[in-house]
């Protein structure tokens, strides 16, 4: 500080950016400063250019996994209650037993605190650490720096000598990874009555059960947690409440399982983190998040299936198509035998039919015949149209266009267009006609317009070509291209489709109040007027207000 007001001030080597970021920072007035640090570290990104992420909402991809413990609220109490009589002058033995996955690990560091809490000294071993670890940790404890080989005499000595001096907690993860023979000497101790009157705490991971004085079993986690831990992770969205349910009914509720979930729709461009906050491709996703369903969920789902024979493949099959639509009225004797049986052969292989991912699979599991009277069938029972024309086209039967149209119309009404576009969709594959149709491309036209009406202006763009591709009226698709640029902020491409459409033939005034908006947002603000003043004796004549 003194050396300050005698020399010259450093050269500040900032870029302006940064320069204007710490200026801000350190602005008098408390308003002119970022309220939040997000606000911060977004400025620094763009001042930088480096890719700096935000903690927003949620958790960032690398911190899913160390967010709060969900679902083991029981099993910490009977470790903290456990811990106080261990600082009262008595031994307690606990084994966690769980397969890899159930959250053994991070009740085992939530262990170390409460015990640490409780006045105990800790001791944690990570997976793979033995006896010469533990033997150099309580040598360090016992201020003895003299070289030995470790033996499970040795360190049983030295432990016993380290309770002596103060209550001790000896956490070990994962016993069974450890080369040497630690498992050996916990259960020794675990054997041994006399470390019942010592002041020491053993928690052991295992997934071979050991025979010890308290048990745990860490069982999956119940769906209402599990849809809690997911939550956590995905932050206040408003898609989240249903994708975290689609997850934890496809997987088995252990934690680990969740977490991979999340990083698999990742990898797959499902998910996306992006200013702090998750995205989630809801198109691809699907309006029941069937798009969703995880691969490794999948994969296990197949496996189990190949486990079953021929009959019990054919009732699971039906019993699947059926099941959406299931109504213990509408079947009949030997249908209702049929998808009883189907049930018994998904509980036999431990798996569940409020699983997509089984639904699909046992579908698949049909042979072509069986596949297409199921889907029939399910048709008859469906109340729902857009159902039934699922249904239809999967059994590629009539009546798929005349009941995807009306289910369409129905979602529309009820301000839903994703579900509309789809059954659009549905309806032009099933008229099966050759790359030029007129019918083809109305219906590619109308799946744009719901697209663009749902905000997926890219995917409403691709619909628009493939009408064009199928013959439909350019004049009105170009225009309709350009109204989707617009809401994607490609104001140059916005004049290209204009253009487009001007020379296909499209209605003038449109054509020119579309141009004129686009160039005055490109900043041409004498286009623009010149554009404007030309457009407004026609509108005028015609009493087009809003133009």
């Amino acid at each position: 500080m003194v050396r300050a007001h005698f020399s010259a001030p450093p050269l500040v080597r900032a870029s302006p950016g940064v320069q204007a970021v710490v200026a801000k920072l350190l602005a008098r007035e408390p308003r002119s400063r970022y309220a939040q640090a997000d606000e911060v570290i977004e400025a620094l990104a763009a001042a930088t250019g480096l890719p700096l992420e935000s903690e927003g909402e949620g958790l960032a991809p690398d911190r899913i996994g160390l967010g709060q413990l969900f679902g083991r609220e029981a099993e910490l109490s009977r470790i903290e209650a456990a811990a106080r009589r261990v600082a009262g002058g008595s031994g307690e033995q606990i084994l966690l037993l769980g397969p890899e996955g159930s959250g053994r690990s991070r009740l085992l560091n939530a262990a170390a605190v409460t015990a640490e809490l409780a006045g105990l000294r800790t001791l944690q071993l990570k997976p793979g650490e033995g006896l010469e670890v533990l033997s150099r940790r309580l040598g360090l404890l016992l201020g003895v720096v003299a070289p030995f080989e470790p033996s499970v005499g040795a360190a049983r000595e030295r432990l016993a000598a380290a309770c002596a001096q103060h209550p001790l907690a000896l956490l070990v993860d994962d016993t069974e990874r450890s080369q040497d023979w630690l498992e050996a000497m916990l259960l020794a101790i675990v054997r041994d009555p006399a470390w019942k009157r010592r002041p020491l705490l053993v928690v052991a991971v295992t997934n071979q059960p050991i025979d010890a004085p308290e048990r745990m079993d860490l069982l999956p986690l119940t769906p209402a947690v599990g849809k809690a831990k997911l939550i956590e992770a995905l932050g206040p969205r408003p898609w989240a409440d249903g994708l975290a349910e689609r997850i934890v009914r496809e997987s088995s509720g252990h934690p680990r399982e969740l977490e991979d979930a999340l990083h698999d729709l990742a990898e797959r461009g499902l998910l996306a983190r992006r200013r702090g906050r998750w995205e989630l491709d809801v198109l691809r996703a699907g309006p029941d998040f069937g798009g969703c369903v995880p691969r490794a969920s999948a994969n296990a789902v197949r496996e189990a299936v190949l486990e079953l024979t021929g009959p019990q493949l054919s009732d699971l099959g039906l019993a699947a198509v059926l099941w959406p639509e299931l109504d213990a009225a509408a079947l009949a004797g030997h249908e209702a035998a049929v998808v009883a049986g189907g049930l018994r052969a998904a509980e036999s292989v431990g798996l569940r039919f409020t699983q997509l991912a089984l639904l699909r699979v046992a579908e698949h599991a049909l042979t072509p015949g069986e596949r297409t009277r199921a889907h029939l069938r399910a048709a008859e029972m469906s109340a729902d149209v857009g159902a039934r024309a699922h249904h239809l086209f999967r059994a590629k039967a009539t009546g798929v266009i005349r009941a995807a149209l009306a289910a369409a119309r129905k979602n529309l009404c009820a301000g839903d267009p994703l579900p509309a576009a789809r059954l659009y969709q549905i309806a032009q594959a099933a008229l099966r006609q050759p790359l030029f149709s007129a019918r083809a491309a109305v219906l590619c036209e109308r799946a744009g317009d719901c697209l663009a009406l749902a905000g997926a202006a890219a995917e409403a763009r691709f619909a628009y070509a493939r009408a064009l591709g199928r013959g439909g009226i350019a004049a009105r698709i170009w225009q309709k291209i350009a109204k989707v640029r617009w809401q994607e902020g490609r104001f140059e491409l916005v004049l290209e489709a204009v253009a487009r459409a001007r020379a296909a033939g499209a209605d003038a005034l449109a054509v020119d109040t579309v141009e004129a908006r686009a160039e005055a947002m490109r900043g041409n603000y004498a286009r623009a007027e010149e554009l404007a003043m030309a457009a407004l004796p026609l509108a005028r004549k015609r009493g087009d207000f809003e133009s």
